[in-house]
């Protein structure tokens, strides 16, 4: 009797095993059919493949990863955002959730809940650009003092300095408290260190024309009729 027991818990937990591991398999290969729809572009295959993956394994880091990346496709603000909240309870520690999380409370206007998600990331790692532009616009929404949030885009470009957008909010701070010559060079560096982006051409253009200074900002948009010979635009506004 003892012996027919032990066969039959043995079989039990040998069938156990084996499903677990077919759903696994399962769940895999989903999420291999989710990432090649995803890459066609066909997201909303994508989305059912990888549902079929959670719904075979739930605590799958990747299906979850997938998932929030196909929500942001298809524009579903809301599912991507649950999605972030399951997965980081799935990966605690995952600081790119944890910035995706606190850009979601501020855009929602939640500068609480988007404090203490930045608060983390920087605890963990104070050098995190992301978490330090995120930090500035924490900073920005509750009105905190221009020079304190000016240093937090001081020290990103400290950190990396090709960070083309802090130029540009240093830009404009420095215009707003009359640093005019400071203001231009950043602007100018912003250009240099990313010369295909055309919307620094178009805010050095900007720039200019604000100080009255025409024939630099005529200048500007030569260069960029250089460059761009197929560009419509600049010589519109070259006239």
């Amino acid at each position: 009797m003892n012996r027919l027991c032990c066969s039959a818990f043995i079989f039990i937990f040998l069938f156990l095993i084996a499903g677990c591991s077919s759903d696994q398999e399962k769940a895999e290969n989903f999420i291999k059919e989710a990432n090649t729809y995803f890459e066609q572009q066909d997201y909303n295959k994508a989305k059912i493949q990888i549902k079929n993956a959670i719904n075979l394994s739930p605590e799958s880091i990747e299906a979850y990863t997938l998932l929030i990346q196909t929500n942001l496709k298809l524009k579903e603000a809301q599912e991507a955002f649950s999605a972030l909240l399951r997965l980081e309870q799935l990966d605690p520690d995952n600081l790119e959730t944890k910035i995706q999380l606190a850009s979601f409370y501020l855009l929602g206007k939640k500068r609480i809940e988007a404090e203490k998600k930045i608060e983390e990331v920087l605890a963990k790692d104070p050098d995190n650009i992301q978490g330090l532009y995120l930090h500035a616009g924490a900073l920005a929404s509750k009105k905190e003092e221009i020079e304190t949030v000016k240093q937090v885009y001081v020290k990103i470009l400290e950190l990396d300095p090709k960070q083309s957008k802090a130029m540009v909010v240093l830009a404009r701070i420095c215009q707003a408290q009359g640093e005019l010559d400071q203001a231009e060079n950043y602007i100018k560096t912003a250009v240099k260190v990313a010369p295909d982006n055309i919307a620094l051409y178009k805010t050095l253009f900007g720039f200019y024309l604000s100080q009255k200074a025409f024939d630099p900002a005529k200048n500007v948009l030569e260069d960029l009729i250089a460059q761009r010979p197929d560009e419509v635009e600049p010589r519109i506004m070259l006239g």
